[in-house]
């Protein structure tokens, strides 16, 4: 029996998924149109509507259909065609093919920024289904968490979801799509994870909240010094620190903590303070600044950080309300967007100067052919300009909002689209250029080498020198023009009579 190339079926499913679509009423084109129009603002250097109603779900059917055709050739490919026959019911049941349309736009707004919003457009019955409940929770929700934030954080991203809708997808996907022995499989994990853990994973992920947020701190007051490679100095930036939240429905999470790491002989101690059980790390981390693991629990939240400080500004953030929220700069950042949201995303300006700075200081340091490659490729698409960045995403009854203020805009993005192919080619071209002047350098000092050692050889006949004898650069000098150097700046050593002269950098060496 004919066997179907794997390649070809990938290239013919890809062929059909981008196939045209057939013909369209206008009408409900217009429609979805006018959904995500309504969502974005006018008059500015940018505005993307695509109507993508109903795509993924042809794509998905002419896939299956050329699967099905593929498994008449190929017994093999008839599991996979089985697998994929039940895929479309899946998707629609959570919500997969609820998109109708997508949508961004971008307005100058002055001092260097832009106001951006991005919308996707979904069927409102779709609203409550597993994936979008998981990836945004429910519509208007008061969130708790960025009240954590202390007052130094620089960057954060927060977010609403329900780990149990993510998990039912898993769980099904499992049993729906996959073959008995998968699930049995799968099932059988599920089963050691609770012999491990002392509870079900499924009772685990079940306590779980809706929301939760990854924030990078900077100190007002601290500094440190970070080392940027073996050939620069190091660099000042404020101490950083990281921490993390997630909500609880109970302790659950916290008590398998305190089981794992705490009591007589664990890496770990145990105290409260704000009304929160700590669980400190008694090692601190190898890192070039201060980072002891510090767990934090509440009744309602969980909280991980790299310090015991940056936990410590944590709860006293939330209990005081003088945490991030109330800071000029986050006011000044986030104006009047709405704080009844489902996420947060913030990318302070001093956060953007600081990395910046020790991404030019480590370019600086290196002096290889790649770092002034990068420096060249920073310069020529704007990528050493600070960049900052305050938004919120809103789940609301008809899609997914995204709103805010960002340096990137819509001019940029068109700049960076147009200038998209020249990336292409410099990344196909400049290592090739890179390997090129490698292997130029390297021939230039083996070709020194040589040199060297035909002036051993002749100071060797004219001095009566044998085997084993040493030479010094002011014995071969008179048969050289000039003491050759590496291009790479290795060192040579020139060895004795009868041992060829070597340098130092990989690969320069004599056959």
């Amino acid at each position: 029996m004919k066997r179907t190339s794997p390649a070809l079926i990938a290239l013919a499913a890809f062929c059909l998924l981008c196939a045209p679509a057939g013909a369209r009423d206008p009408a409900l084109v217009k429609q979805q149109y006018d959904a995500v129009k309504a969502n974005l603002n006018d008059g500015g250097d940018l505005m993307i509507i695509a109507n993508v109603d109903g795509l993924l779900e042809s794509g998905i059917q002419k896939i299956i259909d050329f699967a099905g055709l593929a498994a008449k050739n190929e017994p093999s490919a008839a599991a996979a065609a089985e697998v994929l026959n039940k895929l479309p019911a899946f998707l629609r049941a959570n919500g997969f093919y609820a998109v109708r349309g997508l949508g961004f736009s971008s307005v100058p707004a002055g001092s260097s920024l832009n106001t951006i919003r991005g919308f996707i457009s979904r069927d409102p019955a779709a609203a409550a289904l597993p994936l979008w409940r998981g990836l945004f929770g429910m519509q208007g929700m008061d969130m708790i968490t960025p009240a954590y934030l202390p007052a130094d954080t620089e960057i954060v991203r927060t977010f609403a979801c329900e780990p149990a809708q993510l998990w039912q997808i898993v769980r099904q996907g499992v049993t729906t799509l996959g073959t008995p022995e998968n699930a049995a499989a799968f099932e059988q994990s599920l089963a050691m994870s609770t012999v491990m853990l002392g509870l079900s994973l499924d009772s685990l992920i079940n306590t779980l909240g809706g929301e939760g947020f990854m924030s990078l701190q900077m100190s007002p007051s601290k500094t440190v010094d970070i080392p940027v490679g073996a050939g620069g100095a190091p660099i000042s930036i404020p101490e950083p620190s990281f921490l993390f939240g997630i909500t609880v429905k109970d302790s659950s999470l916290a008590n398998l903590l305190k089981t794992r790491f705490c009591g007589p002989g664990l890496p770990a101690t145990l105290a409260e303070t704000n009304g929160a059980e700590i669980i400190t790390m008694n090692a601190p981390l190898p890192l070039p600044f201060p980072a002891q693991i510090t767990m934090a629990s509440r009744s309602n939240i969980l909280l991980i950080g790299s310090t015991p400080g940056v936990i410590d500004r944590s709860l006293a953030a939330a209990k005081s309300g003088n945490g991030l929220l109330a800071s000029a700069k986050f006011k000044s950042a986030f104006g009047t967007l709405p704080m009844k949201n489902n996420g947060l995303i913030y990318f302070s300006p001093e956060a953007a100067k600081n990395i910046q700075k020790i991404q030019e200081a480590a370019l600086a340091a290196d002096e290889s052919a790649d770092a002034e490659m990068s420096r060249a490729l920073m310069k020529f698409f704007g990528n050493d300009e600070p960049q900052q960045a305050a938004m919120v995403i809103v789940n609301t009854k008809n899609g997914i909002l995204l709103s805010g203020r960002t340096s990137f805009g819509g001019r940029e993005m068109l700049a960076s689209t147009a200038l998209a192919p020249i990336a292409m080619m410099a990344g196909v071209a400049m290592p090739a250029m890179v390997q090129a002047r490698r292997n130029s350098q390297k021939n230039s000092c083996i070709n020194n080498l040589r040199q060297i050692e035909g002036a051993k050889d002749q100071w060797a006949i004219d001095n009566g020198a044998t085997v084993g004898d040493q030479v010094s650069p002011s014995d071969i000098e008179p048969y050289l023009k000039e003491f050759p150097s590496c291009p790479s700046g290795g060192s040579y050593v020139l060895n004795p009579i009868g041992t060829p002269a070597t340098c130092d950098q990989p690969g320069h060496t004599l056959e």
